[in-house]
């Protein structure tokens, strides 16, 4: 029997569609122990009670919001955490930061694709829970993380900076900026007059719009950040590497900028690089 039946998942949403949705593409994939409810004192009540593997809730929930909801679970003497999943509408960053920061595992804004859902748990599960992994991790710190699990810490810890360094999360330039960050983190040549002639249009064709439209949500996201973002952490990975004069940097420069700074603070990732010939 697959490790999936024995994981138990619970789907916490006001939205009966969510959780339908969600329900059937676990099934579909393998999960069997699913419950659901809109109840989030049941929903804690149950946490408390049994093992619960996964929490799958929306930041909007009656009775108590999903900070309350979460600051609940962070207090109760439980053996086990259970891994915490935010779906939510709401893209405002203090809110993002403040579930992250409470001990959300990951957050993903709707509407969303209930198939990349899934993927996120399964790469998100420890190594002897995840069915796809192998079941012995006596070798596991000497064994290299497999391509799949690079890319996806990789698009973590992307996340993570550009989400510190402020860039705001509902708009576009953010997933373009992200985009072009870990191209740039997979091929360093990019960032030597290649963000024009590369990094923009392939971006483009990956969300289906212009380069020029890519570059101006760019300029717009990096303008936005420098205007309402925290100093001392623009100044911590910026410094003194940005024109005076402008006092922002080119959309080059913090691209390349925070490229190789992940770059040089994670070298397991120049396993990603792509070596382009011309």
């Amino acid at each position: 029997m697959s490790e999936k039946h024995n994981l138990k998942i619970l789907i916490l949403d006001e939205q009966d569609s969510f959780k339908n949705m969600c329900k059937e593409t676990l099934l579909a994939s393998g999960y069997r122990n699913i419950e659901t409810t809109d109840d989030p004192i049941l929903a804690l009540e149950q946490i408390k009670r049994e093992m619960v593997d996964v929490v799958i809730f929306d930041v909007i929930i009656s009775k108590i919001d999903g900070l309350e909801f979460m600051r609940r679970i962070s207090l109760m003497n439980l053996s086990k955490k259970p891994m915490l999943i935010v779906c939510s509408a709401i893209s405002i960053d203090s809110v993002i930061s403040q579930m992250i920061a409470l001990g959300a595992d990951y957050y993903m804004i709707k509407p969303l694709s209930y198939d990349v859902l899934v993927e996120r748990i399964n790469m998100l599960l420890p190594k002897d829970e995840n069915p796809d992994n192998e079941k012995n991790r006596i070798f596991s710190k000497q064994v290299p993380l497999s391509k799949e699990d690079l890319e996806f810490e990789l698009e973590k810890k992307v996340t993570a900076v550009i989400s510190e360094i402020g860039i705001p999360a509902h708009i576009k330039g953010y997933n373009y900026l992200r985009a072009a960050i870990i191209m740039a983190i997979k091929n360093p040549e990019t960032t030597s007059g290649g963000v024009t002639k590369i990094i923009y249009p392939t971006i483009a064709k990956m969300f289906n719009t212009s380069a020029s439209r890519v570059e101006r949500a760019i300029r717009h996201a990096i303008e936005s950040t420098w205007n309402r973002g925290n100093i001392e952490t623009l100044d911590r990975f910026f410094g003194y590497t940005i024109d005076e004069n402008r006092g922002k940097p080119t959309n080059s420069q913090f691209i390349a900028i925070i490229a190789e700074t992940i770059r040089l603070g994670n070298k397991e990732f120049k396993n990603l690089s792509n070596n382009r010939t011309a």
